[in-house]
């Protein structure tokens, strides 16, 4: 992840090693490769947003996204079983319509 685009926004090469201190630490923390992760640039993001709000800190903006990072990872396996769960509860429905549908017949 490279934030070197921020040096057309004006920043210094201060705020590109700052922004990408926290990343490196961030990833560290949650033991994903910082290259080619599927979710590195929404993490990025939200380095980005923190660093807008003014922290500065890299560690607290690596604790900061490796946080949201977990709750998001934590609200989509929430998801995924209530998904699945529904559609357990759809094929049984499903089951329940047709054998009443045979036994009509």
């Amino acid at each position: 992840m490279s934030f070197s685009n921020f040096r057309e926004l004006g920043y210094t090469d201060i705020h590109e090693q700052i922004l990408s201190e926290a990343y490196r630490l961030a990833s560290h923390s949650l033991n994903r490769h910082p290259q080619n992760h599927e979710h590195g640039e929404r993490m990025a993001q939200t380095i980005i947003d923190f660093y807008y709000r003014g922290i500065r800190d890299p560690g607290v903006l690596s604790t900061l996204a490796a946080n949201r990072e977990k709750a998001l990872e934590i609200k989509a396996a929430k998801l995924a079983r209530r998904t699945e769960r529904l559609a357990r509860i759809g094929r049984r429905k499903g089951r329940s319509r047709k054998q009443q549908e045979h036994r009509a017949e």
